[in-house]
């Protein structure tokens, strides 16, 4: 269908052809067929840069680019990974300011690149900047978003910075047993990484309780 679908369009782009190849990349992706995900995925990615202009910023584009960094990741070209999120991350800034959730995602994507190559003073900045843009959009009052801050707590914990882990943690028990009045796994998490922090602090008093509590 793709093939006949070029054929009849001939030179003109078209939005189908660019929304097949994108679903071809995404299987290729899938199968483990990385260069011919990424041919697939550039081929989609020229057609839509056509469509808008090259120069014009386009929710199509951005998307592309983030499929094309996955890709790259997982073969293990990070520098060129992060190059198409960077750009994708300036045009969803440009195309819906930096307070929108298309930016927290791919900077998370960016972060979570940086902690898999050990840079994890990149990792905890670029983490603070999506949590402050999920708490201004309103997006923090869920389930992922207080994973989000005991995660982040984890790495502030491993570094020493105790008073960090133990305010991100905080708040992600405060917002668990806001949506969740109920006792739930998530909150006992809470509590038992709170627990881990006093113990690191050799506060063995203070840690013994939170564990029981969770």
């Amino acid at each position: 269908t793709l093939r006949i679908r070029r054929l009849l369009d001939g030179e003109q782009p078209h939005q189908s052809v660019a929304f097949g190849c994108l679903l071809l990349g995404g299987i290729q992706h899938k199968l483990g067929r990385y260069d011919e995900a990424v041919k697939t995925y550039k081929e989609s990615l020229r057609i839509f840069r056509r469509l808008c202009g090259r120069n014009e910023a386009d929710v199509n584009v951005a998307n592309m680019l983030v499929n094309i960094a996955g890709v790259l990741s997982d073969q293990g070209l990070g520098d060129r990974a992060m190059g198409k999120l960077e750009e994708a991350h300036e045009m969803y800034r440009e195309l819906y300011g930096e307070d929108h959730e298309r930016c927290a995602t791919v900077l998370m994507n960016m972060a979570n690149m940086h902690a898999a190559r050990g840079v994890d003073d990149m990792y905890l900045a670029i983490q603070e900047r999506v949590l402050d843009i999920r708490r201004r959009t309103n997006n923090g009052e869920n389930e992922g978003f207080a994973t989000s801050l005991i995660n982040i707590s984890n790495y502030y914990r491993a570094h020493d910075m105790h008073e960090e882990s133990l305010s991100r943690l905080e708040e992600a028990l405060g917002i668990v047993r806001r949506i969740h009045p109920e006792k739930t796994v998530l909150e006992g998490t809470c509590l038992y990484a709170i627990g881990n922090v006093y113990l690191s602090q050799e506060k063995s008093d203070e840690a013994l309780d939170f564990y029981k509590k969770a």
